[in-house]
C-alpha cells in the first residue's frame, strides 16, 4: 500500500509561487522583445541587424534571399523575414574536435 504526501496550504503556495515566478522569467523577456519590436524595418535597420552595407541589403533583394516590400519608392522590411534570414545561417553547437 502506498502513501500520498499532502502539502500544507502553505508548501502549495510556495511551490505555485516558484513555478509561476520561473515561467515568468523565463517567458517574460521574450514577450516584451517582441512587443517593443517594431514590426517594418527600413533598410537602415537591417543594413544594422545584419552588419552589411546597403548594396549587400539590396542584392539580397535582387537575389531574392529576403523578401521585402514597396510603395512608390519606399521600400520596408518584416522583422521577422529579416530575423527568419538570420537564423538560415545559423550553425548548430558542438563545432570541431
Amino acid at each position: 500500500m502506498s502513501t500520498a504526501y499532502i502539502p500544507t496550504k502553505q508548501e502549495l503556495r510556495e511551490a505555485i509561487s516558484k513555478e509561476v515566478r520561473d515561467t515568468v522569467l523565463d517567458v517574460l523577456p521574450e514577450a516584451i522583445r517582441e512587443a517593443t519590436q517594431r514590426q517594418w524595418l527600413d533598410t537602415a535597420d537591417v543594413m544594422d541587424m545584419l552588419q552589411c552595407s546597403r548594396r549587400h541589403v539590396q542584392h539580397l533583394r535582387d537575389s531574392e534571399q529576403l523578401e521585402y516590400y514597396q510603395t512608390n519608392r519606399t521600400i520596408r522590411y518584416k522583422y521577422s523575414d529579416v530575423i527568419a534570414y538570420l537564423n538560415e545561417g545559423k550553425v548548430s553547437g558542438g563545432g570541431a574536435k
